[in-house]
């Protein structure tokens, strides 16, 4: 399931990934983040982030950000402010099950509940 939206500005497609523990941005799209705006990154997790083949993500870093999800065709803009996780990933954002307690995934109707 995909969301249009934003993450510091920079447009982007948010792909809803119920089997991600944590939601990652990708470095591509980091790095469109203006230099001025850009946060500052944080070394890297100390537990390892697994990927669905079982083979280790490699991150950049983490640091606080601003996402908008939603807010395009009828839908509403729901703003989230949290720590996030930068790495080399071929979507643009993944959303995990960490903030669960703000968009409420349903996939058994294929809809998401913002």
């Amino acid at each position: 399931m995909y969301l249009k939206g934003s993450v510091e500005g920079v447009a982007v497609w948010f792909t809803v990934d119920t089997g991600a523990t944590r939601t990652i941005v990708s470095d591509r799209v980091f790095q469109k983040i203006p230099e001025e705006k850009r946060p500052r990154l944080c070394s890297g997790r100390t537990a390892p982030l697994e990927q669905a083949g079982g083979s280790l993500l490699e991150e950049s870093g983490s640091a606080m950000m601003k996402m908008v999800i939603g807010g395009s065709d009828g839908q509403e803009a729901l703003e989230v402010h949290r720590e996030i996780i930068v790495a080399d990933i071929k979507d643009d954002v993944l959303i995990g099950m960490d903030i669960g307690d703000v968009v409420d995934v349903l996939t058994s109707k294929c809809q998401v509940v913002i």
